[in-house]
């Protein structure tokens, strides 16, 4: 009776023990390979955006008018003195001191601060026939023109090299490729070379220390036309390697190959089996470099291992009661596992920073939560530190230069047109004494003879008397205009004022208007842009007039674009809702509210979408082609009435109708002067 009843009572559990096992087995194995696959995406995410950011530098020196001037100047001084029709090798001999055609301290300084601030090992550009013209450290060649990176930098598209030992840095990097082309144009004008340690990767391995690596698992980022590594990374940090040192080895590389042949374009993930790890792969979007976390199969299934080792004891020993318990351990411990995952895989998908994982308990797998959560927490204020770093960093080149530009037009300008402004006055008058000297000769002379009369009647001496004025009053009109433009220019760069001032805001608005006159005319249309001003009665506004006078050029510019691409759509007739749309106008108003001034710039353009509406003051966020727009305009002007004078921007827009922006000024400044510090 116990040998019939054991059996019937014992296999059955014996069975359940053993699907209990498989299925916890295939769980925890798949666990393993999600978590695998996820890793794989953040670090090819994380790198692109590293890449990116640096790329964005490179993009601020190359669109820097100092140095598209040097350029420019370089080309001109090379092919005046025929330099570009020299041997390389002679002229690499002329110039073994400096390596540059001419030595400019400011900009080499300026290189150098570059390269300390975005840690590269060095950084350098040339003019269009390959001269050196500024770096930040000595170079080995002057003349970069026989160089790969520098005929492909011609084709105009950034691009990384492979990993290399550099001649001139003496170290193991990859090189950041940017072209210099004229920004109107878009004339090849020059390349730039930045060097980048791979090392510098090391952020990496610091954020997934906090998930902490297993013993054999290892991540690395590889070059794949160059089958090369650029970095490792397992529980140990980050090293850089030999070629020979890829996991995998060949079998990995055409696996590699084989994908990339297939999705040349965009990302993919991808995994394989072999020699007892797995595999997989991410690419790094917009690169040829793949991320791949690899594993050992023996730790992926130890755990399962160990799993199915415990059932077998406790069927031994505790039978049913064990079981009971090892299903209940199962699900407790797969549903935060679970969770986990869910959580990893939306915000790699989404990009979705706020979302978190619910510690329910406090064992390692709650433990695991938190730091996935700081994880998570830590890779959204980087991003964010990242752009705003960018923001500014572009922001300060391009207020520096603009600053510099306008002074030196102001200056160079205002002392000739004051000369001609002042004279033409004298010049009138000493024609019309000469004009009225001729007339009296005319009228007591004797007759003139014929050949004098012939001479008289070819130049036309009486159209002459009469337009002779109408051409000094033209002059006149002509440098009163142009001494309008610059005391225009004057106001709005306010470059003498950073401290708080008060001012009138209308003259803010009036002087930007005749900054941007010429955009307003060219519109294509058979009209130019209306702009319609219903100025209120407001007293003088304590604020940074340079700031404030910067938010309604990038508004005003914004609308300009804005009317210009709504009458494109006209057109074309590609919608209803710009067919029906009326003149091009922009309506400014002010008035007074309280303590407050409110100025409001509304346009009759095409309006945005309410998903372009929630991301307008975002940094780096454009709806712009590329080249036309850095995503930067709305999000300073932003910072400046929000952070800086402790006001309100605010944005209403209807697709089809327009858009309209409310900026909030209180009267009175809510900080002292002092406390207001320059956002450049």
């Amino acid at each position: 009776m116990l040998m019939i009843f054991l059996p019937v009572t014992l296999i059955p559990l014996a069975i359940a023990g053993g699907l209990g096992g498989m299925i916890t087995y295939q769980r925890s194995s798949k666990q393993k390979e999600i978590q695998l696959h996820d890793r794989a995406i953040t670090v090819a995410e994380l790198t692109s955006k590293k890449i990116e950011f640096e790329f964005a530098i490179l993009q601020t020196v190359a669109t820097d008018p100092l140095i598209i001037k040097a350029v420019r100047e370089g080309s001109k001084q090379i092919e005046k003195e025929g330099l570009d029709k020299l041997p390389v090798k002679r002229l690499e001999e002329k110039f073994k001191e400096t390596k540059l055609l001419n030595t400019n301290t400011s900009l080499n300084e300026y290189l150098q601060r570059l390269a300390k601030s975005g840690n590269f090992t060095e950084i350098f550009f040339t003019e269009r026939h390959g001269f050196n013209i500024a770096y930040s450290q000595l170079t080995s060649n002057f003349i970069q023109r026989n160089e790969d990176w520098w005929k492909k930098g011609k084709q105009l598209k950034p691009f990384i090299t492979e990993p290399h030992l550099d001649q001139s840095t003496k170290t193991f990097q990859f090189d950041l490729i940017h072209s210099i082309v004229d920004p109107q144009t878009q004339e090849f004008l020059g390349v730039i070379k930045a060097g980048y340690k791979p090392r510098n990767l090391n952020f990496l391995a610091e954020e997934l220390h906090k998930i902490e690596l297993l013993g054999s698992e290892y991540l690395q980022i590889i070059s794949v036309p160059d089958a090369k590594v650029v970095t490792t990374m397992n529980g140990a940090g980050t090293k850089n390697t030999n070629p020979q040192d890829i996991l995998g080895g060949d079998v990995l590389l055409q696996h590699a190959a084989k994908y990339e042949a297939a999705h040349q374009h965009g990302s993919y993930t991808t995994s394989l089996v072999h020699d007892n790890r797995r595999f997989t792969l991410a690419r790094i979007p917009g690169k040829d470099w793949i991320v791949v976390a690899s594993i050992e199969l023996a730790e992926v299934h130890e755990t399962a291992n160990q799993m199915l080792l415990m059932f077998s004891l406790i069927f031994v020993i505790l039978g049913t009661i064990v079981s009971v318990v090892i299903i209940e351990f199962s699900r407790h411990l797969s549903k935060p596992l679970n969770q986990l995952t869910i959580t990893a895989r939306k915000v790699t998908e989404k990009s979705d920073f706020n979302l978190r994982v619910p510690v329910t308990t406090g064992d390692e797998v709650g433990v695991l939560a938190i730091s996935f959560n700081q994880l998570i927490e830590w890779i959204a204020k980087y991003t964010q530190e990242l752009k705003e770093t960018q923001a500014q960093l572009i922001h300060s080149e391009k207020m520096s230069s603009l600053g510099q530009m306008l002074a030196g037009i102001v200056h160079e300008i205002n002392n000739p047109v004051n000369f001609i402004h002042g004279n033409i006055k004298y010049a009138n008058e000493y024609s019309q004494d000469l004009l009225k000297l001729i007339q009296i000769y005319q009228q007591h002379s004797p007759p003139l003879k014929p050949e004098l009369q012939e001479e008289v009647e070819a130049i036309d001496s009486e159209y002459l008397m009469q337009d002779l004025p109408k051409i000094f009053s033209s002059m006149q009109l002509g440098t009163e205009r142009i001494i309008g433009i610059i005391n225009s220019l004057r106001s709005f760069s306010r470059l003498d004022e950073p401290d708080l001032k008060q001012v009138d805001i209308h003259q803010g608005i009036d002087s930007t208007l005749m900054i941007l006159q010429n955009r307003l005319n060219q519109i294509q249309s058979s009209s130019t842009i209306q702009v319609v001003k219903d100025y209120g009665n407001i007293p003088l506004i304590e604020c940074c007039p340079g700031q404030i006078n910067q938010v309604f050029m990038n508004i005003l510019a914004n609308a300009i674009d804005a009317i210009k691409e709504s009458y494109q759509r006209k057109k074309l007739g590609s919608t209803q809702e710009s067919k029906g749309q009326e003149n091009p106008k922009i309506h400014l108003q002010t008035k007074q509210e309280g303590k407050n001034c409110i100025i409001s710039i509304a346009d009759n353009g095409y309006g945005m979408t309410q998903e372009v509406k929630r991301r307008i003051f975002d940094p780096f966020f454009t709806t712009k082609s590329i080249g036309k727009g850095t995503g930067l305009g709305l999000s300073i002007s932003y910072k400046i009435v929000v952070e800086k004078h402790q006001g309100k921007l605010q944005c209403d827009s209807t697709l089809g109708e327009g858009t309209k922006f409310t900026i909030t000024l209180p009267i009175k400044a809510a900080v002292q002067s002092q406390k207001i510090f320059n956002i450049i």
